[in-house]
């Protein structure tokens, strides 16, 4: 596959394709398979379904994130597989190699590390260097700007609605002798043309759906000369629905609501064993306890219950399943040689349940890629340059897309 970063009419091009593929396939991805079985679209598909729904766990694991490698795909499955991917494919974008010192991170997390590392690494060549000002947006500590300003010297604000945080950020910026400052505000609420320089550089890495949004709704009133964003948890949204930016985007009219832009977060990370286990555990416990409620209640189909203490995945399934009773006042009582009957089916479902969103896998990465490029078409339509691209590896981090724009 010959990847390429996308600029200009690449852009267009791609978003209006997988827009096509994405409202042509609808019905197949805009399902909840840990809330609604049997899923629509399996009465159209039934050997699709019957092959699915026999996936062993191991397999499941095998091919979670490269079905194209399944020997002997069947049909329409194994279109719509090198379809997805060959629309979502992106290539990283050039990069100069530079070498932070390891006290640059302190405190900072390994896999931020990294993702701070290749992000400056991957801006060096893209941006001008005679930009006088940066603005880190949302920026937590500052961990971002503090490095960007290692390497180009150049004077930072940082945005942050967490006051500990500013403060924190401030004690950093103190021992390390940088010219800096951070603004304690909220960006959502917070009226900032007057206090940002014009023709700064605006930092956002893995800014979250509305904090994003904002950022690019205002950003001409800013007077930016450049921006660098890698959007995250774009299901983080005030509306019941997305709200695209861009002209071509209002007229595709998806409809995606927060559990479909959810689609776009379901990666799990490998890199994390502990986290996968948490949350297969959780996954199966939840499904095994819903079993209890149906059968209890006389529930047809999946019933939602508030989060519960992570310290109850300790305990065993039996005493679980009465902290859940208890903290959901439900007026029914378990035995606890039921206990493992339910919990064996739980595993049956969730493995049932894992093998139909492997169907969801496909469309994944292509939802995800059309939500940058509505922002990417967005700023396009008003004459701005836009590249999107990789900036770190899948490993270090699954949202990866960098959005760079330059103003003229």
């Amino acid at each position: 596959m010959n990847l390429t970063v996308l600029k200009n009419k690449q852009i267009q091009k791609r978003f209006f394709e997988l827009s096509e593929f994405l409202k042509t396939h609808q019905n197949l991805w805009q399902t909840r398979p840990f809330h609604q079985l049997p899923l629509s679209w399996e009465k159209h598909y039934p050997h699709i379904s019957k092959w699915l729904r026999n996936f062993s766990e191991p397999e499941i694991e095998k091919y979670a994130e490269c079905l194209e490698e399944y020997p002997s795909l069947p049909q329409p499955f194994y279109t719509w597989v090198h379809k997805g991917k060959t629309l979502s494919g992106l290539a990283s974008f050039p990069y100069n190699k530079i070498s932070l010192p390891s006290f640059c991170f302190r405190g900072v997390p390994g896999k931020k590390q990294k993702q701070i590392q290749a992000l400056c690494q991957v801006l060096d060549p893209l941006v001008s260097k005679d930009i006088s000002s940066v603005v880190d947006w949302c920026s937590g500590k500052g961990h971002l700007g503090r490095n960007w300003f290692r390497l180009q010297k150049t004077p930072t604000i940082f945005i942050e609605k967490n006051e500990l945080l500013c403060q924190q950020g401030n004690l950093l910026l103190n021992k390390e002798r940088i010219t800096a400052r951070f603004l304690h505000r909220d960006v959502l609420k917070d009226n900032l043309s007057t206090e940002l320089p014009p023709q700064a550089l605006f930092l956002a890495l893995h800014a979250c759906g509305n904090l994003h949004h904002q950022l690019l709704k205002k950003i001409f009133s800013y007077q930016a000369r450049a921006f660098a964003l890698s959007p995250c948890c774009y299901h983080r949204i005030d509306t019941e629905f997305y709200q695209p930016l861009s002209c071509a985007g209002k007229k595709i009219n998806l409809k995606l609501d927060q559990n479909a832009l959810c689609l776009a977060m379901l990666q799990e990370n490998p890199q994390r064993p502990q986290e996968l286990k948490f949350r297969r555990q959780s996954m199966k416990w939840r499904l095994a306890f819903d079993l209890v409620v149906q059968e209890k209640l006389g529930e047809e189909k999946y019933v939602s219950l508030p989060s519960f203490p992570r310290d109850f995945l300790r305990l065993p399934f039996s005493d679980f399943c009465q902290k859940m009773i208890d903290k959901n006042q439900l007026s029914f009582s378990l035995s606890s040689s039921s206990c493992e009957k339910y919990l064996s089916l739980g595993q049956e479902k969730l493995r049932i349940i894992r093998g139909l969103g492997l169907l969801l896998n496909i469309f994944r990465r292509p939802l995800e890629l059309w939500l940058v490029l509505d922002k990417a078409m967005y700023l396009q339509e008003k004459g701005v340059a836009c590249q999107v691209g990789k900036f770190c590896s899948f490993a270090d981090s699954p949202r990866n897309i960098l959005l760079f724009a330059e103003f003229s």
